[in-house]
This record gives C-alpha cells, structure tokens and sequence, in this order.
C-alpha cells in the first residue's frame, strides 16, 4: 500500500511554461511558481517574506492547455503528488 501526499500550491509563474514532447509523443509541461508568504512584523505591519520556488510538472492535455493558455506572472494554483525527484535518500529515516 502507497502513501499519497497531497499538494496544493498557490502563487505566480516564474517563466512561460516549457512544453516538450518526449520520445512517445506525450506532451511535458514544465512550469515554476514562486510564492510569496505574507509575514506579520512586531508592530502589526504586514510584508512578504522570502520567496519559496517550486518546480511543476503536467502531462498531455493538460500540458498542451497549461501551455497554451499560461504565461510569465499569472497567478496559478496547483494540486497533486509530489513525484519521485521529491523523494530524498534519507528523508524520514530514523
């Protein structure tokens, strides 16, 4: 039995997304998100923290749309499992 881990991420795109087809003729998305944390100061102000960038990744239709349809600075949300790049050697060992 797998453990799924769900994702959810909301920000804006860094760069226009890569589309690439590999050797199958699948279509591959690449896509990376910034997200700005909003942190609240001792006196109450409000600022962005430090950005945390992620790497994403779609498959077949929904890469040709994302593709198609997604440029530099939109704002995106993203949902779904991290994949096995996200897996370190040694994480969660004892």
């Amino acid at each position: 039995m797998s453990t799924k881990i769900p994702i959810n991420i909301a920000g804006n795109l860094v760069a226009d997304p890569d589309l690439t087809y590999g050797e199958s003729g699948v279509a591959h998305a690449k896509l990376r998100v910034a997200v700005n944390q909003r942190v609240q100061g001792p006196d109450g102000s409000w600022h962005d923290g430090e950005p945390v960038f992620h790497n994403v990744s779609a498959f077949r239709a929904l890469a040709e749309n994302a593709s198609n349809s997604l440029k530099k600075g939109d704002p995106v949300t993203v949902s779904g499992e991290p994949g096995i790049p996200f897996l370190r050697k040694g994480w969660g060992a004892a």
